[in-house]
Formats: structure tokens, sequence, C-alpha cells
């Protein structure tokens, strides 16, 4: 009984892993698109696919996109909040060096 048990909970933890590789691997794919339509100029479609990413994993660079959406919308007040909130996010780490001085 004890091995079906460990055995179940086994499974259900690498189905999850899994699940959060794929929900990882959307993530990233809308991400690029996100950064395509910010590009473009195209701030609602961008926030909105930014706003999603985060949903998925939130991170000083994803923070630091939706601000700049903000910004582009013409969101200033927005914009200032979540670019401190980027900085936080970005904290001391110095892979995060960029955006921190950025935001």
């Amino acid at each position: 009984m004890l091995f079906g048990a460990l055995a179940l909970a086994s499974l259900c933890a690498t189905s999850a892993a899994r699940a959060d590789e794929r929900a990882l691997e959307e993530a990233r794919k809308l991400f690029a698109e996100a950064l395509n339509d910010e590009q473009r100029g195209d701030f609602a479609h961008a926030l909105e696919k930014f706003e999603r990413v985060r949903a998925v994993k939130e991170t000083a660079a994803v923070e630091f996109r939706i601000a700049t959406c903000h910004k582009g919308l013409g969101h200033a007040k927005t914009a200032r909040d979540r670019f401190a909130h980027a900085r936080a996010l970005a904290g001391d780490d110095p892979k995060q060096k960029d955006i921190a001085e950025a935001s």
C-alpha cells in the first residue's frame, strides 16, 4: 500500500513538473510575441501578453516590459510603479543589473 502511494506521489510530481515546463515554454513564446508587439508600438496587445507571462513567472524583465507598455500607453503613474517593482525584483542580482538601472 505504501509503495503504491509513493509511486502515485512520484507520478503526480513528474506530471506537475512537465506541466510547469510546458507553461514556461508557452510563456517564453508569448514573451517573444509581446516583444514584437511592443516594438511595433502595439502597447495594448503587448501589455496583455506580458501580463499573461507574469501570471506564469514574475521576473524583473517581465515587469520592466509591463512598465514600458504602460509608459507607451501614457499611464505615467502605473509605469513608475511597475518600474519600481522591476527594480525591487531585480534586487542586487548582478545578472539583472541592467534592468535595475534602466528602471
